[in-house]
């Protein structure tokens, strides 16, 4: 439907003929069309050369393999859209299941899989739907850091995936650092709560914890010169 009113012309002031909608899913539409152009013509090189955002480069790609058949336009984006928005889904449901039970899991999916501004940036070459999926995914493993007793290695390996998820979504979105912040913190601080009668026996965990919170917080200050303008 999207695409329809796109390539009908009626409202410009919102869509451009290749169903992009807004002036971000717009702007990043050129960017990664210029970065699938390249790659067609065979200059693989200038797909790592070029400084550009990971989710400009990951839609680069859908383009470049899909366009061929959908044309130059947002169906060529669809099948990385609809993976993107499954993983958000499934990753909800578990939240829910965990949390609460397999009823209550399924019904937050449902909720938010048919909620009319997550439908609609579902469709859009834009960032959010992706930085909602590693923000989703940091929460899921965080939680079941929470909800399970794990041996001192698979908490490591977990807060080293988390840590390494972090720096990505940073890239994505830099100005979304109060939110994880928030996020790192809150669950450092639950973390301590639950295990406050055996604060001696959890050292070791406490401590790798306060590590991986400190790398966290100071991810915009190592990884400034990553930051793609």
């Amino acid at each position: 439907g999207v695409f329809v009113i796109g390539r009908s012309g009626k409202v410009p002031q919102m869509f451009n003929e290749s169903g992009a909608m807004w002036k971000d899913a717009i702007d990043y539409f050129a960017r990664f069309t210029d970065l699938s152009s390249n790659i067609s013509g065979g200059d693989f090189s200038y797909f790592f050369t070029n400084t550009e955002q990971i989710h400009v480069r990951l839609y680069s790609i859908s383009h470049f393999l899909f366009a061929p058949i959908t044309g130059n336009n947002i169906l060529a984006l669809e099948p990385f859209n609809l993976a993107i928005y499954l993983l958000n889904l499934t990753v909800i449901f578990k939240i829910g299941q965990i949390l609460f039970d397999l009823k209550t899991g399924f019904s937050a999916a449902l909720v938010i899989g048919l909620f009319p501004t997550f439908l609609l940036h579902s469709t859009q070459p834009l960032r959010d739907p992706l930085f909602i999926l590693i923000f989703f995914v940091i929460l899921l493993i965080l939680i079941s850091i929470l909800k399970e007793t794990l041996t001192l290695k698979r908490f490591t390996a977990a807060l080293i995936i988390c840590y390494l998820l972090f720096i990505v979504m940073w890239l994505i979105r830099e100005g979304a650092y109060p939110i994880y912040a928030v996020e790192v913190i809150s669950m450092f601080c639950l973390f301590i709560l639950k295990y406050r009668q055996t604060l001696k026996q959890r050292f070791k965990e406490i401590m790798i914890f306060g590590c991986f919170l400190s790398l966290v917080l100071t991810i915009p200050f190592i990884y400034k010169n990553f930051q793609p303008n």
